[in-house]
């Protein structure tokens, strides 16, 4: 197993069945989606409080750089409505 996911894994995360550089993480009414592409990392929640809190616990075992939010990812256009 690579090193980060077995960070991934010691934060409580599932390795995605479709894509084993996904992981999700769940608890109550929070979801946090991570995809990992090389050294890039895509953090995604249904909250930016559980975003925030996990971006915390990732510094903690990655050198992290907050580039905001995601608007292309893997040549493809990324938008959010937040209105749905």
């Amino acid at each position: 197993m690579i090193d980060w996911a077995v960070t991934f894994i010691s934060l409580g995360f599932a390795i995605s069945k479709l894509d084993q550089s996904a992981f999700i993480w769940k608890q109550d009414d929070q979801n946090i989606h991570v995809t990992v592409s090389m050294d890039d990392m895509v953090v995604m929640g249904n909250t930016q409080a559980a975003v925030d809190c996990m971006r915390v616990e990732l510094q903690k075992s990655f050198e992290i750089t907050d580039q905001g939010e995601v608007s292309w990812l893997l040549g493809f256009e990324i938008r959010c409505d937040r209105a749905t």
